[in-house]
């Protein structure tokens, strides 16, 4: 998830049988909140909270503070994989307590329902100043974790590092070619290795200077130019198609575990088709 690639302290909590306005648990959410605030104000240390999805399904959430409660929530939907309020109402998702086991870690196993899908997430429960109390949560898990239907953008001409130096640069001088200063500047921000590309002059620093970030930088210019898209299937072996997202999520990956030129080697392969 996501979350995990956030820099520095990062904590999170989904509302479940809500919706976006958490309209009917607005109180709740609000304590949580100045729970949160309050320990951040005072300086006490809030929880660390860790959780990996073994390859045999199992949920497993660790925290280097005891918290006072944990809950498993989940949700069955029969029918899709949507378990917001508006399709399920304000009581699907069902909340059981979890106890931790001798290593003091939470293992959650949710079996694959018989029709549809079922959305689980883990919530922890810890002590606050004044008495109000924290609440964090896992990310939400799915399983089975797979998709009713194949998501399929399709494939342009996406254009390598060079074509975007090109078009860059003549833009920069006043004599663009098929994209101006001003499209080009639409094209952005975007992140890559966990730097944002916000500007002009930080494009072109980038793709001016050798290293892998430029091929990746080039890949992401070609999704915003709608020339392939995240969903686009860039390979295919037997059944199985590989999407520019997870291709792209691979080196994301490469670049943080220290293999740089890895990664914009595969960056590369986003851009030749």
């Amino acid at each position: 998830a996501y979350i995990h690639d956030i820099p520095g302290e990062t904590l999170q909590r989904i509302v479940p049988n809500t919706n976006h306005s958490v309209e009917n648990r607005l109180e709740e959410m609000i304590q949580g909140l100045v729970a949160w605030n309050q320990m951040h104000l005072n300086g006490v240390a809030r929880p660390v909270i860790e959780w990996q999805l073994s390859t045999t399904g199992e949920l497993i959430v660790s925290s280097d503070q005891t918290p006072l409660v944990a809950k498993l929530w989940q949700a069955n939907n029969p029918d899709g994989r949507d378990f917001r309020q508006q399709t399920l109402g304000d009581q699907a998702w069902r909340e059981s307590i979890i106890d931790a086991t001798q290593d003091g870690d939470y293992h959650v196993s949710v079996a694959k329902p018989e029709t549809g899908w079922t959305a689980y997430l883990v919530e922890l429960t810890y002590p606050g100043i004044a008495g109000i109390p924290q609440v964090y949560t896992t990310s939400v898990f799915v399983t089975p974790d797979e998709h009713p239907f194949e998501v399929e953008d399709p494939l342009d001409s996406p254009k390598a590092i060079y074509y975007w130096q090109e078009q860059l640069n003549q833009a920069m001088v006043g004599s663009p070619l098929e994209y101006d200063l001003a499209t080009l500047q639409a094209l952005l921000p975007f992140r890559v290795f966990g730097e944002y590309i916000r500007d002009i002059q930080t494009l072109s620093d980038y793709l001016n200077t050798p290293g892998p970030e430029r091929n990746c930088i080039a890949a992401r210019l070609s999704v915003a130019a709608d020339q392939q898209g995240w969903y686009t299937t860039l390979y295919a072996y037997e059944d199985q198609n590989f999407k520019f997202w997870q291709i792209y999520d691979l080196a994301e990956h490469l670049y943080a575990t220290d293999q740089p030129r890895l990664a914009g080697g595969v960056c590369q392969l986003l851009t030749r088709h």
